[in-house]
C-alpha cells in the first residue's frame, strides 16, 4: 500500500513536472502600432526582465496639397522605415530607453504649377515643377517608453517616444516646358526661381532633421 502510494506520489510530481516543462514562460511577442511613422508591427525578444529586442516595420501613403512661394505641388508622402530596436528595463517593470537605428525610405514628392502669371504667361501654359525631399537612409534613434508588464496576461499595451536623426534633407526641383520656345527665353528667370524654390524648400525640409517618433500599440506575448 505504501508503495502504491508512493508511486502515486511520483508519478503525480512528474505529470507535475511535465505540464511545468510544457507550458514555459515564453519570450517572444509582437505588437501592432500606429505613430509618427505610420501604422507598423513589431517582433521582439526579451532576454529577461532588464532587456529586449525588436524589428520593426512601419509604412504609410498620404497625398495632399502643399504650397511654397506661391507654387501650388500636388504632394506625396510616402513613410517607409524598418528599425532594430534594444530596450532597457532599469526598474525591472515596464519603463524602458531605447536605442537603435532605422532604414529610413521616407520620401516627399510632386509636381507643382505656379498660382500666379508667369512674367505675364499663364503658368498653366509654360509648364510645372517636379521636386523632391529625401533623406539619409540610415537614421540613428533613441528614446523611452512603456511596456505592460503582467504576468497574469498575454495581452501587452506599449507606448514610445523618442527622436530619429534623419539629418540634412536633399532636395531636388526641376522645370518641366510646354514650350520649349518660351522656356529658352525665360531660362536663367526659370534656373534662378528653381535654386530659390530648391532654398526654401531645404530650409523647411530641414527642421525636421531630428523627426520625432511617437506610437502606441497593443500585442501579444506567447
Amino acid at each position: 500500500m505504501k508503495n502504491k502510494i508512493a508511486l502515486s506520489l511520483a508519478i503525480s510530481t512528474l505529470l507535475a513536472s511535465s505540464v511545468a516543462l510544457a507550458d514555459p514562460d515564453t519570450n517572444i511577442f509582437t505588437t501592432v502600432q500606429v505613430g509618427t511613422l505610420g501604422p507598423g508591427l513589431n517582433i521582439g525578444y526579451k532576454f529577461n526582465p532588464y532587456f529586449d529586442i525588436r524589428a520593426n516595420v512601419n509604412g504609410l501613403k498620404y497625398s495632399r496639397d502643399v504650397e511654397v512661394n506661391d507654387v501650388k505641388y500636388d504632394a506625396d508622402l510616402k513613410l517607409l522605415t524598418a528599425g532594430l530596436l534594444a530596450d532597457y528595463y532599469p526598474f525591472a517593470n515596464g519603463f524602458r530607453l531605447t536605442a537603435g537605428a532605422y532604414y529610413n525610405g521616407n520620401k516627399l514628392s510632386g509636381n507643382g504649377h505656379s498660382t500666379k502669371d508667369y512674367y505675364g504667361i499663364d503658368p498653366n501654359d509654360y509648364g510645372y515643377e517636379r521636386a523632391s525631399v529625401e533623406y539619409k537612409k540610415f537614421a540613428p534613434y533613441v528614446g523611452f517608453g512603456y511596456q505592460t508588464n503582467d504576468d497574469d496576461s498575454n495581452w501587452i499595451f506599449t507606448a514610445d517616444l523618442g527622436v530619429m536623426y534623419q539629418g540634412k534633407a536633399k532636395v531636388s526641383n526641376s522645370t518641366t516646358c510646354y514650350n520649349a520656345a518660351v522656356c529658352s527665353a525665360l531660362q536663367s528667370q526659370i534656373d534662378r526661381e528653381n535654386a530659390e524654390q530648391r532654398q526654401d524648400i531645404q530650409d523647411k525640409s530641414d527642421k525636421l532633421k531630428w523627426y520625432p517618433v511617437a506610437s502606441i500599440g497593443i500585442g501579444y506575448r506567447f
